[in-house]
């Protein structure tokens, strides 16, 4: 992947990315597919949903913070170098 060659500090991010996203396709696919025959059945059933779309959603913000992070070291370092 080009993570590990250009970007071999983005490692740990994209590994959890890799983790917590399929669990957002098997809770997708539970709460499709679990009967409900109430509203409080219904709210439970999507816990599960919610929790697995924050992981990812978390997972993916860190890793897109850490390439701002990294993006704005590189800047400084460039206008350190040509003296700007």
């Amino acid at each position: 992947m080009l993570v590990d060659f250009y970007l071999p500090e983005l490692r740990s991010r994209l590994r959890k990315i890799q983790e917590v996203g399929p669990a957002l396709g098997t809770a997708l696919a539970e709460a499709l597919t679990r009967p409900v025959h109430a509203a409080e059945q219904l709210k439970a059933s999507l816990v599960p949903l919610d929790r697995a779309h924050n992981d990812l959603t978390s997972a993916v913000d860190a890793m897109r913070d850490q390439i701002v992070a990294l993006s704005n070291a590189i800047q400084l370092e460039k206008a350190k170098s040509s003296g700007k």
